[in-house]
């Protein structure tokens, strides 16, 4: 159990990031915000509609995420107690719930008075303005937290119709929104909104016991990874389960190598076609956004180009789970007559053939909408380059020992920063090398500066192929 130290603890933790973090944070947000385009976009009589479609979009995903991790979950233990305990799931149940709607409500009102913020910093607006951003902001979050709750109660049928009814129904008011609603219509929203926790009591009752306890595990494992800095692992407890095999089997009889594994790597991602659908959309709104870079301020260009390397990192992991059999098969016998290197080449050949097929396309798209197709090169290219990196990145072992020795500092100890920069070192290679050859070629007006990818690419190389030696 918890006692009230650690929970005092925890509130001091909390008060402290926050005064550390999230008021430069919301500050520089703010002036963003107040740059002419965007407070030319957010004045725009289209504004409110886009917000409308991009709230359907995010009770969709809240929906799709309480079948993996929802609102309620606590230790394993206080779920075989209330499973178990005479009270009904709405009492025992209600006080977390609560905590989590609370909070997703105070930062849902920070988010959405933002941009308004922003709006009375250019002198575009009044002051009751953040009001009504707050009460925008609000609504959402109520809506998100019965979204999120539902998804975790009802069954995946059931969820997957309210995820598309949200789809079509938000999506036809955002076409017929008959633009900007002042205080007293906000206020009439968010009461709209309230209401609706008339649906919460019920939910509660639903919540399966084998679902709440296989969500409190899988929980405790990533957390419990995560505290002993294995991120990975802590990943992977929430990583998606592959369906049962169809009737399309994944080894086939190919006399071709490169096809075999091509096939086998495809019927293996299509097993779990809604990560495997998402990644791809991932993919190409990466591409875009780079490619749009340029039509962003100038301040705002970089964190774009930034942005876009993260989400095209992050979208490759579904075809990249090759990668991790190659690694784990290192220290096995070999069963296709191939070293160590050549299976993990041979696994490269999905991604790749993925980034070279959605990659000029969302580049097409996005010269169509207005972007440079220098900038559309360099995102296809950090594209390609992030595949290295997920390479890479799958053949790293367990922390090296030294890592958790402690390092005494005038300031402290500092042993977590190396061990953080050991974490992430795969995402920052991801992040800081297409950014920093993007501002480049933004710097010079030149496509030269891509040719950077290329020892970038043989540094990654030369530390993959010592990496595999090691594993």
């Amino acid at each position: 159990m918890t006692s009230g130290a650690d929970v005092l603890y925890r509130v001091y933790v909390t008060v402290l990031l926050l005064a550390v973090l999230a008021g430069p944070t919301l500050y520089t947000l703010m002036v963003s915000f107040s740059s002419p385009p965007l407070v030319t976009f957010i004045e725009h009589a289209q504004f409110p509609a886009l917000v409308v479609a991009g709230t359907g979009l995010l009770l969709a995903a809240a929906l799709a995420a309480g079948r993996t991790r929802g609102p309620v979950v606590m230790s394993p233990f206080r779920i075989h107690l209330i499973a178990g305990g005479p009270q009904p799931r709405r009492v025992s149940l209600r006080g977390r719930f609560r905590s989590v709607l609370l909070l997703l409500l105070l930062l849902a009102s920070v988010l959405g008075a933002v941009p308004q913020a922003a709006l009375l910093r250019a002198g575009a607006a009044g002051p009751t303005t953040l009001g009504e951003g707050a009460l925008a902001g609000a609504t959402v979050g109520v809506l998100v937290a019965v979204a999120w709750l539902a998804g975790q109660a009802l069954t995946p049928r059931t969820t997957t119709c309210a995820a598309a009814a949200c789809l079509i129904v938000i999506g036809g008011l955002a076409l017929r929104w008959p633009g900007p609603l002042g205080l007293p219509g906000r206020g009439a929203l968010f009461a709209v909104a309230v209401g609706l926790l008339v649906l919460v009591p019920p939910l509660l009752d639903r919540l399966s016991g084998p679902i709440l306890l296989e969500q409190a595990r899988r929980w405790r494992s990533a957390t419990t990874a995560g505290g002993a800095g294995d991120l990975s692992a802590a990943a992977g407890a929430y990583r998606t389960r592959p369906r049962r095999p169809g009737p399309v089997r994944a080894v086939g009889d190919s006399t071709l190598l490169p096809v075999l594994f091509l096939r086998r790597d495809l019927i293996g991602a299509a097993r779990t076609p809604v990560r495997s659908v998402v990644a791809a959309a991932a993919l190409c709104l990466a591409i875009l956004v780079g490619a749009l870079s340029t039509t962003l301020p100038d301040q705002m260009t970089w964190v774009a180009i930034g942005t876009s390397s993260v989400m095209g990192y992050l979208a490759l992991g579904v075809w990249s789970d090759g990668f991790r059999h190659a690694v784990e098969a290192s220290a096995a016998p070999t069963l296709y007559g191939l070293s160590d290197h050549q299976l993990v080449g041979m696994h490269a050949l999905l991604p790749f053939a993925v980034v070279l097929t959605l990659g000029p396309l969302a580049g097409l798209l996005a010269v169509l909408f207005g972007g440079q197709p220098l900038m559309a090169a360099l995102a296809v290219g950090g594209a390609l380059f992030c595949v290295v990196v997920r390479m890479f990145d799958a053949a790293k072992g367990p922390m090296p020992l030294i890592l958790l020795m402690p390092a005494p500092t005038p300031m402290g100890d500092a042993s977590a920063i190396p061990m953080a920069l050991w974490q992430a070192d795969a995402l920052l290679l991801a992040t800081l090398v297409p950014t920093a050859i993007g501002a480049t070629a933004l710097t010079l007006g030149s496509g030269l500066p891509i040719l950077a990818y290329i020892p970038a690419t043989a540094a990654v190389l030369v530390a993959l192929r010592q990496r595999v030696r090691t594993t």
